[in-house]
């Protein structure tokens, strides 16, 4: 089994797993904050969420079934596990708890109580709940429990998470956690807030420490509400829109039955993680509000209650607003032989800008056009160097992501990508073992033409997957634009047949594209590779039909200005480009892209031969194309600039 030493992620193992090592470990990128609370005597009497609607009972333990033991000396040495059980979430033995199902390291009975032991050798401790139907009731749900310790020291740690387990499927999806105010020797109650709960949800305790750590647990209760009145769905932000140093965006939400208004808070954080508002309890009658004098560039969040006479809502779910204004493109006035010069304003907070251009190829005559056509004889690596990588002589390595240059075509991105010589590598190890995407992925096109229809030919040797006894093989994706999702949506899924350890040729047709297409090809199946070589896409096109086909694509550039060298094709082509701004936020855990800038006119390419090198550039001007996009002449690689130097390769 290989791994990339470009990239390898830590897998969740189930049979590993510590909050250190195993559910903490997935999907980190968007765990939500989690109400996390210790209740005084009055509040844990009575469940405060009452007054919200009715509480709803899912499932209480008390643990009385765990009678070896007592607290301050548990039953080392009584047996708990379940040695036969599938999952570490579901190993302890099922006749000492009043519901089978449940999961624990390193607990212990402890005389009708159950203890957490972690220490430095076992590096924590924790006992989870059996799998729970939280899907009902807007999916919140509560878990509340007693602790406490008889030798507290100031390393233990204590805390709550929920995850849904998709029915414990490759990918759960973390419901938020998070640790809990101090454990003491006095007994305490704590109650914790989840929202997102599914059909087979789980909740755990855990405890960490160098020290041996003891804690009890007791009175494990898991339950919901039947609110008056339902808590809305936060939707992602749009509109997001900059002038100058102020911003402005529409905070979205879905619409509640019965439902008379809504109360919205629009806040930032200080740095104590504590919130700063710029709106406080703004009452609305729709399920969209437009929010003004924002900072253009600052991370904002916003929650929502549902309003019914005069009961309120538990609050949404946060959702966070991370978005750059878009930048604004310059006149081009100084195009000249071979290059011109592109200018956009700076935007606040961007780091990096990401800029293509385009030229507008027309048809000259009904029939075929190529859409793209190369057999990859220039691609190379993030250095600008071929890698003598073969199927003789293959690399555990991928590139999680790479802009991949020298195509006939620029804006080319491969996930789980390894540049050979000739031909690409897309890892298929990364896609089943890391659940990674390994594709070759186009920029955005019009695909419109002819009904949608587009053809496409390649050719591809899949590697037999020894490991999983499975064939790697390919599959091709069309994506198109949803408005009202803000993002690409699949339209289509072909699954490619008969590739095998020989090379073949194959073709693929897909019927649904649009005036916003992406076309990916992706590894599946199999966990090992699989290579695309000569790839050609085609549409039936009207004389004077055109496409806006990308020659240049700069990713994470530094500045907002740039020289652009044209290549040979462009010539008497007119010209036209975008730009849009991108950050990161938490060592780029999340990534913020802007809208891209209106397609902007730059002139009429003017490339009368080959360039001379200039800043470490240049031009490939003997690549002939006619105006249907076939080569016809190709002595040189690809026809588009070559830059000397290292590339900015966004991981």
């Amino acid at each position: 089994m290989k791994k990339s030493t470009f990239l390898v992620l830590s897998m969740l193992c189930a049979a590993s797993a510590t909050w250190a090592q195993g559910l903490a470990t997935a999907k980190q990128n968007n765990v939500p904050r989690v109400t996390l609370r210790l209740l005084d005597k009055a509040s844990a009497a009575s469940k405060i969420t009452s007054e919200y609607g009715e509480v709803v009972p899912v499932m209480e333990e008390d643990f009385s079934l765990m009678s070896e033991g007592s607290y301050g000396a548990p039953a080392m040495n009584a047996k708990i596990t379940n040695d036969d059980a599938e999952y570490v979430w579901n190993n302890m033995l099922s006749d000492l708890t009043h519901l089978p199902g449940w999961g624990h390291i390193n607990a212990f009975q402890a005389g009708g109580t159950v203890c957490l032991l972690a220490d430095a050798s076992t590096g924590g401790a924790r006992i989870n709940t059996p799998q729970l139907d939280m899907s009902g009731n807007d999916g919140i749900c509560f878990i509340r429990f007693r602790a406490r310790t008889d030798m507290y020291t100031q390393t233990m740690s204590m805390g709550v998470q929920a995850a849904e387990t998709n029915n414990w499927g490759p990918d759960w999806d973390i419901l938020g956690g998070g640790y809990v105010p101090t454990v003491t020797d006095q007994w305490q109650t704590y109650e914790a807030m989840f929202q997102g709960g599914g059909s087979t949800t789980l909740f755990l305790v855990f405890v960490e420490g160098a020290d041996p750590q003891p804690v009890y647990i007791d009175d494990v209760e898991v339950y919901q509400v039947k609110q008056y009145v339902s808590t809305p769905s936060v939707l992602p932000h749009s509109n997001y829109k900059g002038e100058g140093e102020t911003a402005s965006f529409t905070a979205n939400w879905t619409a509640v039955d019965g439902a008379e208004g809504y109360l919205l808070n629009v806040y930032t954080l200080n740095d104590d993680r504590q919130p700063v508002y710029l709106l406080k309890d703004q009452a609305t009658t729709t399920n969209s509000f437009d929010v003004k004098n924002a900072v253009s560039g600052e991370t904002y969040y916003y929650k929502v209650r549902a309003t019914k006479g005069t009961h309120v809502s538990i609050e949404s779910q946060e959702c966070m607003v991370f978005d750059l204004a878009t930048p604004v493109m310059h006149d081009v006035s100084d195009m000249e032989e071979g290059r011109y010069f592109a200018e956009w304003d700076e935007v606040p907070s961007a780091e990096v800008y990401n800029y293509l251009a385009y030229y507008d190829r027309k048809a000259a005559a009904d029939g075929e056009f190529v859409i793209f056509d190369d057999d990859f004889s220039g691609v190379v690596n993030a250095e600008g160097e071929k890698t003598g990588w073969t199927l003789e002589n293959p690399s555990g390595m991928s590139y999680p992501e790479l802009y991949v240059e020298n195509l006939c075509q620029a804006g080319w991105r491969g996930t789980s990508y390894a540049p050979y010589d000739g031909y690409i590598c897309l890892d298929g190890w990364q896609y089943v073992w890391n659940k990674q995407d390994a594709g070759f992925i186009s920029p955005e096109l019009d695909l419109s033409k002819n009904n949608g229809r587009i053809d496409i030919r390649l050719d591809l040797y899949g590697v037999y997957d020894n490991d999983f006894e499975s064939q790697t093989t390919c599959a091709v994706a069309l994506f198109n634009w949803d408005d009202a999702k803000g993002d690409y949506s699949q339209a289509e899924l072909v699954y490619v047949d008969g590739v095998n350890e020989s090379w073949q040729t194959f073709n693929v047709q897909l019927t649904k594209g649009s005036t916003r297409s992406v076309i990916g090809f992706y590894a599946v199946r199999g966990a090992d590779n699989l290579y695309i070589d000569n790839l050609r896409i085609t549409q039936v096109y009207r004389a004077g039909e055109s496409l806006m086909d990308p020659f240049y694509c700069k990713r994470a550039y530094f500045g907002n200005e740039l020289e652009v060298l044209l290549p040979a094709k462009t010539n008497g082509q007119e010209i036209y480009h975008k730009v849009n701004a991108m950050k990161t936020l938490m060592n780029g855990q999340y990534v913020a892209e802007s809208e891209y800038s209106d397609l902007r006119h730059v002139g009429t390419a003017q490339v009368s031969g080959i360039s001379s090198v200039d800043k470490g550039q240049q031009l490939v001007s003997n690549e002939v194309y006619d105006l249907q996009g076939r080569r016809t002449s190709s002595t040189l690689s690809k026809g588009i600039y070559i830059t000397g130097g290292s590339k900015k390769v966004v991981r």
